[in-house]
């Protein structure tokens, strides 16, 4: 370990000191907001027709100020929650993402700069036992899979003390990613099913011994055939609807590559094809052009 310098080491000690103070005075900023928004939900219940903006005024507040903390109050995090994301704004740009997806689809979070094969995220599904209500499952950075035992409403309900919402409080349990690598994504609802990736292994016959696959026709996975098509389009035409359907479709393949036979010798040709195609540095390459076009990558 490289010996620092006193005064480095000073300065250090000193740079830490305050950071902390800055985590301390943004947590308490935002448990503030989050009461005063408390508090003006509950002004605004009591308001009479024509009596909010002349409230407002009297507290010294601007309407779309006062929005703004009713936004955070009322998301259905306790306010411990919305205290671990950070300053007002990055509560507000977090809270935005929380969507429940539409019939037919599930939302998925993961994290925002996944790695090859980084499997962390949760899922976010409609019941099919209980309408109005979601099952969440995660899988953590451990590799441990956690999953509802009863689905969560997924209704905002106003509670004494606030406001609450099953799905997001349970997804805050489950999930081990920082708030601000998340990333939020609706994704069509057979991404999770356990459906045949690679039918091409039906009827296909062992190689003879000695015998090596012809790399270059060897068959893929549907879900990498559509990830590589969706690549391929951006790097035809680079816009921000073209990234956002590359992005889903690597989500979902990279959930599909758990289904793929790793011990199947069929499977050799397969996997040296996926290896010689070098996605990942394709993906890589786009999203570098992607952020000094659009100064950042496009969610």
């Amino acid at each position: 370990m490289t010996e620092l310098s006193n005064s480095l080491a000073d300065l250090a000690e000193r740079i830490k000191e305050t950071t902390a103070t800055l985590a301390a005075a943004e947590r308490t900023t935002i448990e503030a907001a989050y009461d005063a928004g408390l508090l003006l939900c509950q002004a605004k219940e009591q308001c009479a027709h024509g009596e909010w903006l002349p409230f407002l005024d009297r507290a010294g507040l601007k309407a779309r100020q006062a929005q703004r903390l009713m936004q955070i109050a009322s998301a259905g995090l306790d306010k411990r929650h919305v205290s671990l994301i950070g300053g007002i704004r990055a509560a507000l740009d977090y809270i935005g993402n929380l969507q429940l997806p539409p019939k037919g689809d599930i939302l998925y979070v993961g994290r925002r700069e996944r790695q090859e094969r980084d499997l962390t995220g949760a899922w976010v599904q409609h019941s099919n036992d209980h309408p109005g209500y979601f099952d969440v499952t995660a899988i953590r950075a451990d590799g441990s899979c956690v999953s509802t035992s009863k689905p969560a409403k997924g209704e905002t309900i106003r509670c004494q003390d606030g406001f609450f919402n099953g799905v997001w409080v349970t997804l805050e349990m489950v999930l081990d990613i920082p708030h601000e690598d998340r990333d939020f994504l609706c994704l069509p609802s057979d991404v999770i099913e356990k459906g045949d990736d690679c039918p091409f292994l039906d009827g296909m016959q062992m190689l003879e011994p000695g015998a090596y696959p012809a790399i270059q026709t060897s068959p893929l996975p549907l879900s990498y055939v559509r990830a590589c098509e969706a690549v391929s389009l951006c790097e035809a035409e680079l816009t921000e609807a073209n990234i956002k359907n590359m992005q889903r479709a690597l989500t979902i393949c990279a959930h599909r590559m758990k289904t793929w036979p790793e011990d199947d010798i069929r499977m050799l040709g397969t996997w040296a094809r996926i290896a010689d195609d070098r996605l990942s540095d394709r993906v890589g390459r786009i999203e570098a052009i992607a952020k000094v076009k659009y100064g950042r990558m496009p969610a």
